[in-house]
């Protein structure tokens, strides 16, 4: 089979896993699911990344609690902010962007430019993360990208060191499910030939 469509392949069977068995994933393998996120293409070349990988069971559970009593806090009628899903993983990667692009615009009086800028790290941040799932999914690992823990942002950070802008959370791990794909619709495409 040719790359273009294994690669094809891969994306239409990937679908978000929510709940891990307790296997733990080789360090060789999240480290080459981090790599593939390194290679993600990169506005202006800034790699305006920072991927926080975490398989410490004790950081991955206080961060799940962390979001859980956020949750409880806001009275979300049961709804919560991931907890459960990252508590359940075997390794959690926290998505930060830099500012390495948009940072240093912000002096202009015109905020169009940060802006655009910074709308294109998210765009960089994220396409790096798709690489990552899709890497995970060729190992046969699951993953969910979360962005309900952004709620928490400012605890997370805390229990993190860190104090860049969190832009998602991607959970790994063996699925204890069988996730399905759902169909696409393919009335969103538009093609002007």
């Amino acid at each position: 089979m040719d790359d273009a469509k294994y690669i094809l392949q891969i994306i239409k069977r990937r679908a978000s896993s929510r709940r891990y068995s307790d296997k733990p994933v080789p360090q060789e393998v999240i480290d080459n699911i981090l790599e593939a996120g390194r290679w993600g293409p990169s506005v202006h070349r800034q790699q305006s990344w920072r991927f926080i990988s975490v398989s410490d069971k004790n950081t991955i559970l206080r961060i799940a609690d962390i979001c859980d009593q956020k949750a409880a806090n806001l009275e979300t009628g049961g709804n919560n902010f991931g907890g459960r899903i990252i508590r359940g993983a075997a390794f959690c990667v926290f998505a930060y962007n830099t500012g390495l692009l948009s940072g240093p615009l912000k002096k202009f009086k015109k905020m169009t430019y940060a802006e655009l800028a910074h709308l294109a790290e998210i765009q960089s941040i994220a396409a790096g993360i798709q690489n990552m799932i899709l890497t995970a999914e060729g190992y046969n690992l699951g993953s969910c990208w979360l962005n309900m823990p952004l709620v928490c942002q400012q605890e997370i950070n805390a229990c993190l060191n860190e104090h860049q802008e969190l832009i998602a959370v991607v959970t790994f791990g063996f699925s204890q499910d069988s996730p399905k794909r759902e169909n696409r619709a393919e009335g969103l495409i538009r093609k002007i030939l």
